[in-house]
């Protein structure tokens, strides 16, 4: 069994999306030591809950730990900055499933080009993924989308998580039996980091 880390590091004076409050770490006692984290929900490689857009929709601690769990498929997207639903064509995808996007984008993480122009999911894709019924989308770009965030609301109201942020996908480009681990904190939250893994079966 082989695991591949697919997290950023959550450091201080790491990148967030324009607006969003700054990652501190600081120490709080020094014997024995105790670090003060302070971060936003949407830090570095994390999932949104509905409730990211939706004030009724579920925090994370409302979802049995089932949803962060399942087989992953990953969709290599290189060079496209408008991610449709032709990318679906050749792709085996079952219920449950947790689709990776693979851009490339998150060679640029830590530069300020980064949350600049990045590729974009369409709406068409997400309704797609929704009638397909995965469990989890995860992409290697900020957000999968920009204002008006439609994909967010059209996978969020359908209580599909989505995952942001994400590293290393190129080393699963040969691998096509894999599961993915998302565990976040159990945060009564609109989303928040998560320890991201690919679980090798071959």
């Amino acid at each position: 069994m082989k695991y591949i880390d697919l997290t950023q590091v959550l450091r201080a004076g790491m990148p967030v999306f324009p607006g969003d409050p700054a990652v501190g770490l600081k120490t709080a006692t020094a014997s024995p030591q105790v670090t003060e984290v302070i971060f936003g929900t949407h830090s570095g490689t994390h999932l949104d809950a509905p409730s990211h857009f939706f004030p009724d929709g579920k925090k994370l601690s409302d979802f049995a730990v089932e949803s962060f769990v399942g087989k992953g498929v990953l969709l290599d997207v290189r060079g496209k900055k408008n991610i449709d639903k032709e990318i679906l064509l050749h792709a085996e995808i079952k219920p449950g499933d947790i689709v990776l996007i693979y851009t490339g984008w998150q060679g640029k993480y830590g530069t300020k080009e980064y949350f600049k122009d990045y590729p974009v999911v369409s709406e068409g894709l997400a309704k797609e993924l929704v009638r397909l019924q995965v469990k989890m989308l995860g992409i290697d770009t900020p957000s999968p989308d920009k204002e008006p965030f439609l994909v967010h609301e059209t996978l969020l109201q359908k209580e599909i998580l989505i995952l942001e942020n994400l590293c290393n996908l190129e080393k699963l480009l040969k691998t096509k039996d894999f599961g993915i681990i998302a565990l976040p904190l159990r945060l009564e939250t609109d989303g928040g980091p998560a320890r991201v893994v690919a679980k090798i079966y071959e």
